[in-house]
């Protein structure tokens, strides 16, 4: 291999690991909304101003 193919060798690898850095930070974020994941949830209930809810 010649110095430049070196280079671009060594450039793709570390475009390769940004992007499965991306990929892991993506995959940790908390989830929102409905999905399989989805645990209990609390509602408040106000019942001050008459109101059921």
């Amino acid at each position: 291999m010649n110095p430049q193919e070196n280079a671009d060798l060594l450039a793709a690898l570390m475009r390769q690991e940004e992007l499965l850095k991306q990929l892991i930070a993506s995959i940790n974020k908390p989830k929102l909304g409905l999905h399989s994941d989805a645990g209990s949830c609390k509602i408040y209930c106000n019942r001050q101003h008459g109101g059921l809810w």
